[in-house]
């Protein structure tokens, strides 16, 4: 897997690139923005197939932590099959999910509700 981050403002965009199916396909840039004070992420589901229970967890567990820390987690351009993954583990209910990056980076600038649903960059490869 291969992951992209780009951080606008005060908000980090991670791309993923893969099949999410591993806690360490994510967790050292994730891990790395939150020791900084970052706390706002999205993460950009457009080029990944599909996501098994590991990466679900994963998911759930940074949520966790970045709300901890005063922010949250947002997800968008999700495939097909990622969210009937989400729908089916009724994850769909707990993550905020947007259609585009756009209109998620929109939620965290303009302070919209997080669970409205609306249709320095750093490489990392596994």
């Amino acid at each position: 897997m291969e992951v992209i981050s780009i951080v606008i403002g005060d908000v980090v965009v991670i791309k993923l690139n893969g099949d999410l199916r591993s806690r360490d396909d994510i967790t050292g840039q994730f891990q790395s923005y939150l020791y900084t004070g970052k706390s706002k992420f999205i993460i950009n589901f457009a080029n990944v197939r599909a996501v098994n229970s590991i990466g679900l967890s994963t998911l759930l567990e940074f949520k966790h932590l970045a709300e901890a820390a005063g922010g949250s987690i947002i997800l968008c351009m999700l495939k097909d099959e990622v969210k009937r993954v989400l729908n089916v583990t009724r994850l769909d209910e707990i993550f905020s999910i947007f259609d585009d990056e756009d209109t998620a980076l929109a939620g965290f600038i303009k302070g919209l509700p997080l669970m409205k649903r609306e249709s320095a960059i750093s490489r990392h490869r596994n």
